[in-house]
């Protein structure tokens, strides 16, 4: 039992770490060609999560996430992340829930 919780709880640290980490690049990248069509929403109210970059520390490069839906979250926004200009480069500032 114990190796399963070092497990999980390294598994969700890298999971986090990943998400939140971000590098600069020089050229911006752009979404993949042929990317899927969005399925239908498993529900009244669910919102679609845009593809979106993930920084991927153990190959040092930004990776490719197709889009999702996720269930409503009663008082908050979803903002779409973005490609931010940096002096030194392009910045990917992941999407997140904001308080409405």
């Amino acid at each position: 039992m114990k190796k399963l919780t070092v497990g999980i709880f390294l598994f969700a640290g890298s999971v986090f770490s990943s998400c939140t980490v971000t590098e600069v690049v020089r050229a911006r990248p752009e979404a993949p060609v042929g990317v899927a069509a969005r399925p239908v929403p498993p529900g009244p109210h669910f919102v679609w999560i845009e593809d979106y970059w993930v920084w991927n520390p153990r190959i040092r490069a930004y990776t490719w996430h197709a889009g999702y839906w996720a269930a409503p979250r009663p008082g908050f926004l979803w903002v779409r992340g973005h490609w931010a200009a940096r002096p030194e480069g392009w910045r990917w500032v992941p999407g997140h829930w904001r308080p409405v």
